[in-house]
């Protein structure tokens, strides 16, 4: 008997052929991960090689004399390596190392803006305006604007998987991941849990090695602000951690960080300058960041280390500045300010109840700048550190201590422009030494304008002028010059435009008929206004460094 003969089309003949290839495939994946799977996985764990990113220290800042301004010392760190962390007790290892940390006395690093205020409940941290924004922010917790501490907690808990526990403790552990979360902690890059902490610490945390996967101690660098940080806070300025629109700007321009063709770019975790010297020379402070290869055996045991990229540091910059004269002028000019009393006298016609100030000096050979202080100032290194001394110097609004006169503030500058005028009035032999121009009576009178002078003066000549600081002598001369004659020497100055320095400055302003609309759109300039620029009165406001090199 003849079995019957059967056709196999090619639709079924293709999928036969399917079915086989997966059959064997199928196969295979068995024997890779039933029968010799432990064999595999033991021999891939052999050949582990992670990349562990190596940071490299910021450049110094020095004096004239060589002396630190900020500079970089060597300190003790309570680092999370993800090389080694068991993530199923993350959370509780946290809690445990913050409250070894405290009882011990060392600070860790705490950035959540949310605190726990005296009745038990969660409050937003005044003056940690941008950290709140950041933390309610669409790439964060994408929470509406009005969302309360409250809300931002309960999404924090969520988030990071602890609810039902204290708030105490709820606070702890979402500050540290928060932080860590922000900084892109990774197998490449360790997070910093507390830095300059002693060596007692260090071996204490030695011997909990075990116990908490991942929690290691090292040795890094931290910044600080010389001996002193009240010498020069404003000038020196510092550095701190990135925020959003930084990293949004460095990744327009290409500076960002890439862990393929930039690792030496900026990223969450990164610092960056600030304000003053630390902003203004950031590219020349900042180091390069290298690379390390770090081989497992099968046990997830370090092997050995390789490093591949070796970490640059930052370049040093030298300042003009001078410690010595800088200290001078901040003393000098604290005592001048809190001695500047009304004594009640009637004779008695200084400046009364000053509250703020500036000191600027110059060297006349090629303009660098000796000292720049500003008062009411602030410690540096206690800013760096404390965060509560920190918010109380940014929210005082009356003295605000942060904000440098010397370079930001512009003022009316008063009769120390009259010698401007004056220069002006004998190199266009507009006057001469010695003529008088204005019988000064103690008043000063053209058309509808009337201007008190110091005293009586007659016909003073330009030395008795400016000695006796006529009103009259440099309101008639002005009228002679010019406004556009005035203004074309306030230039050459250097008044109501930047310095050149490279520190972040104001540009002042130099009154003029055009800058007079724009200041005053529903007015016109006349011959009075001329006449109270004269004698730096009007619009006239300027910086106390552009009045120095001037």
């Amino acid at each position: 008997m003849k079995l019957p003969h059967i056709k196999i089309g090619r639709t079924t003949s293709c999928i036969l052929v399917v079915v086989l290839c997966f059959a064997l495939f199928e196969c295979q994946l068995f024997n890779w991960q039933i029968i010799n799977g432990e064999a595999f996985e033991q021999e891939a764990m052999a050949h582990r090689t992670d990349a562990v990113e190596i940071n490299a220290a910021r450049g110094e800042i020095w004096d004239r004399d060589g002396n630190v301004l900020a500079g970089n010392r060597v300190v003790y760190e309570i680092i999370y390596n993800a090389l080694y962390m068991d993530d199923s007790k993350r959370n509780a290892t946290i809690l445990e190392v913050v409250d070894l940390l405290e009882e011990r006395g060392e600070k860790w690093r705490d950035i959540l803006p949310i605190r726990l205020d005296e009745a038990g409940n969660y409050q937003f941290i005044e003056g940690e305006e941008d950290e709140i924004e950041t933390l309610k922010g669409r790439d964060f917790l994408n929470l509406a604007d009005y969302a309360t501490a409250d809300d931002c907690m309960r999404e924090l808990a969520k988030k990071y998987r602890y609810q039902g526990y204290s708030k105490e403790a709820t606070r702890t552990v979402m500050s540290v991941r928060y932080s860590m979360t922000k900084d892109g902690f990774s197998i490449n890059d360790p997070y910093v849990i507390a830095s300059g902490v002693s060596a007692e610490t260090v071996g204490v945390f030695g011997e909990y090695a075990s116990r908490w996967k991942g929690i290691e101690s090292r040795v890094g660098v931290e910044r600080y602000y010389g001996e002193d940080g009240t010498i020069a806070p404003h000038v020196v300025g510092y550095a701190w951690g990135i925020t959003g629109e930084q990293l949004e700007a460095a990744q327009e321009n290409g500076t960002a960080y890439d862990s393929e063709e930039n690792i030496a770019g900026y990223k969450a975790s990164d610092v960056i300058g600030m304000s003053g010297a630390e902003a203004a020379f950031e590219e020349e402070l900042r180091g390069k960041r290298g690379l390390e290869n770090v081989f497992t055996d099968e046990n997830g045991q370090v092997t050995s280390t390789a490093t591949t990229i070796q970490p640059e540091q930052g370049h040093s910059i030298q300042l003009t500045l001078s410690s010595k004269l800088q200290q001078v002028a901040n003393w000098s000019l604290e005592k001048n300010i809190k001695a500047n009393k009304n004594t009640g006298a009637k004779d008695d016609k200084r400046a009364h109840n000053c509250k703020f100030g500036a000191a600027v000096a110059i060297d006349v050979s090629d303009f660098g700048v000796l000292c720049s202080a500003s008062y009411p100032g602030y410690d540096l290194n206690q800013y760096f550190t404390d965060s509560d001394y920190r918010t109380d110097m940014l929210l005082d609004e009356e003295f605000q201590p942060v904000f440098n006169r010397a370079m930001q503030g512009i003022y009316t500058p008063g009769s120390i422009f009259k010698p401007l005028v004056a220069i002006a009035g004998l190199q266009e032999g507009t006057t001469s030494d010695t003529q008088g121009l204005y019988d000064c009576q103690g008043l000063f009178t053209y058309e509808d304008l009337k201007l008190k002078c110091t005293g009586h003066h007659g016909y003073a000549n330009v030395y008795g002028a400016l000695m006796e600081s006529c009103n009259c002598y440099f309101c008639a001369l002005a009228l002679k010059i010019g406004i556009k004659k005035i203004d074309a020497y306030a230039e050459y100055f250097g008044l109501g435009q930047p310095t050149g320095v490279e520190l972040y400055e104001s540009e002042g302003i130099m009154t003029s008929p055009q800058e007079y609309r724009e200041r005053h759109p529903d007015a016109d300039w006349t011959d009075g206004n001329t006449a109270q620029a004269s004698i730096g009165q009007a619009d006239n406001m300027f910086t106390p460094l552009q009045l120095a090199t001037y």
